[in-house]
């Protein structure tokens, strides 16, 4: 069963599929390492996934992003931080849904905004970095994560610690 975090960039995917990983004694994935060490395989040049979604343009990165999810199925129990647009490509969200438990980290697009300006603005972003754009990013994204999403967290005024506790619990629940 994979324990699935989905949602925006800097709404603590990572941060806190890492203590729930802990917690929960499973092993903790993050999809953007995977792809980059995907991608470090195949091209032999150590990227990031801002460079590659820079260099080989946003549907190149999707596909790689759905190669890197699907590289996953042979692990059993995981706790998977996903991409902001991972749940976007229906055959990533059906893969998500059928492997178990999807859980939407969320915040407000005001919080999300201001925490990316301090870990970076990401790439997707980078022609129009605005509050406005990401608003618009938001509105189309939010419904996709809240259908796909077994267990809604907001995220806003909570540390990652309170946050993987709370996960934890419901989850034990669920299973």
């Amino acid at each position: 069963m994979w324990i699935s975090l989905i949602g925006f960039t800097s709404t603590g995917k990572s941060t806190v599929g890492k203590l729930l990983a802990q917690k929960a004694n499973i092993e903790f994935r993050d999809l953007d390492r995977v792809l980059e060490e995907i991608s470090f395989k195949e091209t032999r040049k150590q990227r990031t996934c801002r460079e590659i979604f820079t260099e080989e343009g946003a549907e190149s990165f999707i596909n790689r992003e759905l190669h890197a999810l699907n590289s996953l199925k042979n692990n059993s129990k995981i706790v998977l931080a996903t991409g902001g647009a991972t749940p976007l490509k229906k055959e990533a969200a059906d893969l998500l849904e059928k492997n178990g438990t999807v859980i939407y980290l969320t915040a407000t697009p005001e919080t999300i905004f201001e925490r990316m300006k301090e870990k970076g603005i990401p790439a997707y972003l980078q022609s129009d970095p605005t509050i406005e754009n990401l608003r618009s990013h938001f509105l189309k994204r939010d419904p996709v994560y809240r259908a796909l999403a077994d267990i809604i967290l907001d995220t806003e005024g909570h540390t990652p610690e309170e946050l993987a506790n709370d996960l934890f619990s419901a989850i034990k629940v669920l299973t």
